[in-house]
């Protein structure tokens, strides 16, 4: 299947609060990709080589494809929704637990690897797999 989005190289993600915990694990699983938090809601600068991380309670009212997703990647803008709220429900746990933060990371280095290859699909196993579970989520080393 052709893709309408060419994979493109991403050298940061833009992140508006930067956990220790959620860092050292996206680069545990994307290394080569630096992670640099951002404050306020000002207008970021973002450059071709970037992708701009939104966390928001939940998905919208108005998107029922979304009810259940933990996040969203727009992969033409380079931008990435997190839905917040919902991660805390599928992982049952408050978003100031340590293993929260880890999670996060994997969500959002799943998601980041949408915006880089520009295609909605998934692998059939590690960190890209479609159906990623609570359990994977807060397993030591999941890849």
């Amino acid at each position: 299947m052709m893709s309408l989005f060419a994979a493109v190289v991403i050298s940061t993600v833009l992140v508006p609060e930067d956990s220790r915990l959620t860092r050292l694990e996206f680069n545990r699983i994307q290394p080569t990709i630096e992670v640099v938090s951002y404050k306020g809601r000002k207008t970021v600068e973002l450059a071709p080589d970037a992708v701009l991380v939104f966390y928001v309670e939940e998905p919208p009212a108005d998107r029922a494809d979304l009810k259940d997703a933990l996040a969203m990647a727009l992969y033409e803008r380079h931008r990435v929704y997190v839905f917040i709220k919902t991660l805390e429900t599928q992982l049952r746990m408050n978003r100031s637990d340590p293993q929260f933060r880890v999670a996060l990371g994997r969500v959002l280095a799943h998601e980041v690897e949408h915006v880089r290859r520009g295609v909605p699909g998934h692998d059939e196993t590690g960190f890209f797999k479609a159906c990623v579970s609570r359990e994977y989520l807060l397993a030591l080393g999941a890849r």
